[in-house]
């Protein structure tokens, strides 16, 4: 559970970036399909080309050690997430793409199969004595199910407008300093709900309490993560 919180609570990154993605293909596609599709493919360049950066690998890995180095957790499963989130952030564009042209079918069944995904791998692998690396796991196979659902949708989409994979007809320039100062305050304001909705179970994880009253508070945080979602969902 609180490897879980970890996630969600990391993830405000990834989540920044989708959000951002949507806003924008939602008012090119208004206009010109064409604009949305070449938004979305820059869109990927220059997150590629961040990710990539020397100083942000650099930045990575270090974490990756101090995490190693300050936590009894087994520096495989951290590898493991580590290139998870990486790796998330690729298909979850791809994925948001199919909200921001109001393709929301598709991007509802991507989603729901690729939870099921989840949902099955990760209690066949605790079945078979996985243990922990059950989490890892099965979040990598739901995102490799949810990549592989959505290339197919997104193809179809734009098989329907007349639009091509490889060549993209449009003249689009991506406004650099408008991006940066989007992406700033929605990523702090989305950081800030996160880290309050999922801080819980890393602090108890942390605290000097036994195992049992441990236990108890995952349990009421997973139930209280399910009204919150159930609430929210809409």
């Amino acid at each position: 559970t609180s490897l879980t919180s970890f996630l969600a609570i990391s993830s405000s990154l990834s989540a920044t970036l989708t959000t951002n993605l949507i806003r924008q293909v939602t008012l090119h596609q208004a206009t010109n399909l064409s604009d949305a599709q070449s938004y979305l493919l820059k869109y990927q360049s220059l997150i590629g080309r961040l990710v990539l950066n020397p100083v942000v690998i650099t930045s990575l890995v270090t974490s990756l050690f101090y995490g190693i180095y300050t936590s009894n957790t087994n520096w495989l499963i951290l590898t493991t997430l580590a290139i998870y989130q990486v790796a998330g952030l690729y298909v979850s564009l791809q994925h948001n793409y199919l909200m921001g042209v109001f393709r929301i079918i598709p991007f509802s069944i991507s989603g729901v199969l690729s939870t099921l995904v989840r949902f099955g791998a990760t209690f066949g692998l605790l079945y078979f004595g996985f243990g922990i690396w059950a989490l890892p796991l099965g979040l990598m196979a739901a995102l490799s199910s949810l990549w592989l659902i959505t290339y197919i949708f997104v193809g179809r989409y734009y098989e329907q407008n007349n639009l091509s994979r490889a060549v993209c007809k449009s003249d689009l320039k991506l406004n650099l300093k408008s991006e940066f100062t989007s992406l700033l305050f929605t990523m702090m304001a989305l950081f800030l709900l996160s880290s309050v909705l999922n801080i819980s179970p890393i602090i108890s994880q942390l605290a000097e309490i036994n195992p049992e009253a441990k236990d108890l508070l995952a349990v009421l945080f997973n139930f209280g993560q399910i009204i919150f979602f159930g609430a929210t969902a809409c």
